[in-house]
């Protein structure tokens, strides 16, 4: 089942990122799809004139990557378990290979399993901030703690044995890279777990002390080791969090694919303009030898005419150009992007398309969806909203290299800045009943815009309904409407 999480990145985007799961043993490939319809209001001016495809594209930004696979917390900090075995097993039996080959796959081996362990520990803190029970929670966190200080231990020492094997400085500066990369991100993500705990739980909370502890005890680890990321200053922040950066792309390019994209239907394009260049040269030439039986070949009727049929031979061609590259829109996506890996050349696809839809043109249950997220608006005041389409069709085929992974992830992140720059200004001023005077307040003006996903994977259709709250400086919130309620 596809998975999606969507989030503000920053003040002027959203990101939303599609879980797609990798083909089974009994299938040959997977089709899925996603529709984004996009409502905005009329008031902001946008229209297919002022806001091209060329725009859209340049707004959105794409990222196609491995999903990384799903490790309970608790087979991540027991030493017997299958992750951590695995490991021990991948570096033995890259010992046996050629020269050649053991340096990149060591290397591998050693950013899979850091990705896979920072994703437990992600998950695991997911999982305690949920917890409702504070005794309950507070358990949790001490066995988090406890379990954070034994998986570090282990992969001191198993990072340690890799630096003992006769192997590349290569291989011994991605083992240096992982260690801290992995100390940095148990920082971030205790930090995340401190933030996230309730307003009740007090700094000098004896659970805070722990978490406290865990990240001190990293950074006095990392200055041991001799890593650059120890910050003391404000100025040494800029350059740990720009460190942590590097090291976050050079661990995770593990899960990286290499994508090659192109515009679909180029040919059919070709076609089509050849074909509207063809009808109305032959428009073009008819009149001319019409023309030259009646009037004969130097005169001044058979010259005006000839002249005036090739003003008409022009808007024929331009216009039978545009109504067969609106056809050909219809029947193919913008771009087409192959999805492949080092030992396969390819393991899936992906098309993506463009466009503004008319209201005429948009599915029943997408209107009736969009009416019921209605919540100050005046009844059908939203038909006239202008109304984005983005589709994207993706196909997963069986591959042996997607076995160790649980699918593919598709990662949108859309700037909504063209559209916050012709709101209007963020405050505005109301009066405010206050016992028997009015008072002056500034209050938020907002915007709405509501977006509605439709997901396909083979038969089965899904829908998912949410309302961007947006003012001049971005985006403020984002709220999921409930599907039951639309």
């Amino acid at each position: 089942m596809i998975q999606i999480r969507i989030k503000k990145h920053s003040s002027q985007s959203l990101q939303l990122k599609l879980d797609f799961p990798s083909v089974s043993f009994l299938q040959k490939k997977n089709n899925y799809g996603m529709d984004m319809f996009l409502f905005l209001p009329q008031t902001l001016g946008v229209n297919k004139h002022n806001y091209t495809t060329y725009d859209f594209y340049k707004s959105l930004k794409s990222y196609i990557r491995l999903s990384t696979p799903a490790v309970d917390f608790n087979d991540v900090i027991s030493d017997s378990s299958v992750v951590w075995d695995n490991f021990s097993h991948e570096i033995r039996e890259a010992q046996s290979l050629p020269e050649s080959k053991i340096g990149n796959i060591l290397i591998n081996n050693i950013k899979r399993h850091a990705v896979i362990v920072k994703e437990s520990i992600q998950q695991e803190i997911k999982r305690i901030l949920l917890i409702r029970d504070f005794e309950k929670q507070e358990v949790e966190i001490e066995n988090f703690v406890a379990g954070c200080y034994s998986m570090r231990n282990m992969q001191k020492k198993i990072f340690g044995q890799i630096t003992e094997l006769n192997v590349s400085e290569k291989v011994n500066m991605a083992t240096r890279f992982a260690d801290e990369y992995q100390s940095l991100m148990l920082d971030r993500l205790t930090y995340t777990l401190m933030s996230g705990l309730r307003a009740n739980d007090k700094p000098e909370n004896p659970t805070f002390g722990k978490l406290n502890k865990l990240v001190l005890d990293e950074m006095k680890y990392r200055k041991k080791m001799k890593y650059p990321s120890v910050a003391n200053n404000n100025n040494l922040v800029e350059s740990v969090v720009h460190r942590e950066g590097r090291l976050k792309r050079f661990i995770e390019s593990v899960l990286f694919l290499t994508i090659n994209t192109r515009k679909e239907g180029v040919l059919y394009e070709q076609l089509f303009f050849s074909l509207a260049a063809g009808l109305a040269m032959v428009f073009a030439t008819s009149i001319a030898f019409a023309t030259q039986m009646i009037f004969g070949t130097l005169t001044l009727p058979f010259f005006i005419i000839l002249v005036v049929s090739y003003m008409f031979k022009d808007r024929i061609k331009e216009l039978t150009r545009m109504f067969l590259d609106k056809k050909r829109k219809k029947a193919f996506f913008d771009f087409r992007t192959i999805i492949s890996m080092q030992e396969n050349p390819k393991i899936g696809m992906v098309k993506e398309g463009f466009g503004f839809e008319s209201q005429k043109y948009i599915p029943p249950e997408i209107k009736a969806a969009r009416e019921k997220m209605r919540v100050t608006e005046i009844p059908e005041e939203w038909l006239e909203d202008k109304v984005i389409l983005y589709k994207t069709k993706i196909t997963i085929n069986k591959s042996p290299s997607l076995k160790s992974f649980k699918g593919i992830s598709q990662i949108l992140r859309f700037d909504i800045s063209p559209f916050t720059t012709k709101m209007d200004d963020h405050e505005k001023e109301v009066f405010i009943k206050a016992k028997k005077n009015l008072t002056r307040h500034a209050v938020n003006h907002v915007y709405h815009l509501n977006l509605i996903l439709r997901f396909y994977e083979g038969k089965q259709i899904t829908y998912r309904y949410f309302k961007l709250i947006c003012d001049k400086r971005g985006i403020k919130r984002i709220n999921y409407c409930d599907a039951d309620v639309v």
